[in-house]
């Protein structure tokens, strides 16, 4: 297993994975407490010439928590993409080439190929999107002021941090169903795009892995249904999911005809 966890890293490394997923998150923790304090105001009067302050304070959020909600909606449109694009060749690009025969050969177990995976790119997932609200957190603070109790924020990030898992998840499965890259990311960005329209339309995100988001924007620090059932819900799913990707390996036929497990 540590040789498992060894390999996937070092192949996150040498493919750019970990620095995209990085460069995705700091960006939107960077950039977007600038863009609501400057860029779009600026905008605003570039637009709107005899616009008064009050008037662009009205039309935007410009405090903390306006920059750490904006941040959150950017890295669920956009960071979402990236990441899924970016990892979609996780599981179904090794599956295509048959270079998943090479670890079964020599004696690896389907179960130390999925979890090394899911605990390298989860971990790398979790704790980036954790790291980066910190660090959008301190720098809108610095910028705007603290209008934010931080352990909301610990809270806010924990819950997008095991959202990220459910994502990754998702990348895995479809990707042994799949075995093409790009149809494996973009159906990962679909699913989670219907997952959240019908959460937030027919208003039961609290039964769904999208109550971890719409629960993370709030910044509560308050611990009810509202957050611990999509807790419950969401790594219910991450288990379920897992037995069936799990089982798929198991049952698929891979070269010609030769079937493993």
């Amino acid at each position: 297993m540590n040789g498992m966890i060894k390999k996937e890293f070092l192949y996150g490394i040498r493919n750019s994975k970990i620095l995209i997923i990085a460069v995705t998150y700091f960006f939107f923790a960077l950039s977007v407490p600038i863009m609501i304090k400057v860029l779009l105001p600026l905008l605003l009067k570039s637009q709107f010439p005899g616009m008064s302050e009050s008037d662009i304070a009205l039309m935007i959020d410009i405090s903390q928590n306006g920059s750490m909600t904006t941040y959150m909606s950017n890295m669920f449109e956009v960071g979402i993409i990236v990441i899924s694009l970016t990892l979609s060749g996780l599981m179904a690009a090794e599956i295509n080439d048959n270079t998943l025969i090479l670890p079964m050969c020599s004696g690896r177990k389907f179960e130390s190929i999925l979890f090394s995976k899911l605990i390298v790119f989860g971990l790398i997932l979790s704790m980036t999107a954790i790291t980066s609200m910190l660090v959008t957190y301190g720098y809108s603070g610095l910028i705007f002021g603290y209008d934010i109790n931080f352990l909301a924020v610990i809270k806010s990030a924990l819950l997008d941090g095991l959202f990220m898992i459910f994502v990754l998840s998702l990348i895995l499965a479809y990707g042994t169903f799949i075995k093409k890259p790009i149809a494996t990311g973009l159906m990962t960005i679909g699913t989670v795009y219907v997952i959240s329209i019908v959460g937030s339309l027919l208003k039961i995100n609290t039964y769904l892995p999208s109550g971890l988001t719409a629960e993370a924007n709030q910044f509560r620090t308050l611990m009810d249904s509202n957050t611990i059932l999509p807790v419950i819900i969401t790594v219910s799913i991450i288990v379920f999911i897992h037995i069936i990707t799990l089982y798929r390996l198991k049952t698929m036929e891979w070269l010609t005809g030769f079937k493993v497990g």
